[in-house]
């Protein structure tokens, strides 16, 4: 498992992780709703034990959601308080964790 290391800034209303997101901060400043999607392992095979940081910098709520196939494993997906983050951490093949 890695700390984040690098501190990325999510442009527009939506965005796909990528592998450059890998142990880094992703922070929204983004004024209207974000929704960030968890690609397959397919798609884009993330190691075990990714830390991904979710930070909402800005009012709209962030909100994670799972491409078909991958399970996200979470309380609640959606980060609605401003100045707040949550760490994603890829638990298994598929299967990631947020909170």
């Amino acid at each position: 498992m890695t700390l984040p290391t690098s501190l990325r800034n999510i442009h527009g209303t939506s965005h796909t992780l990528t592998i450059h997101d890998a142990n880094s901060i992703l922070r929204s400043h983004n004024a209207n709703a974000v929704t960030i999607t968890i690609p397959s392992d397919s798609d884009v095979p993330f190691e075990l034990g990714t830390i991904i940081v979710v930070a909402k910098v800005g009012a709209g709520n962030i909100t994670l959601v799972a491409a078909s196939g991958v399970i996200l494993q979470s309380a609640d997906a959606t980060i609605t308080a401003q100045f707040t983050q949550n760490g994603l951490v890829k638990v298994g093949f598929n299967q990631w964790q947020f909170g």
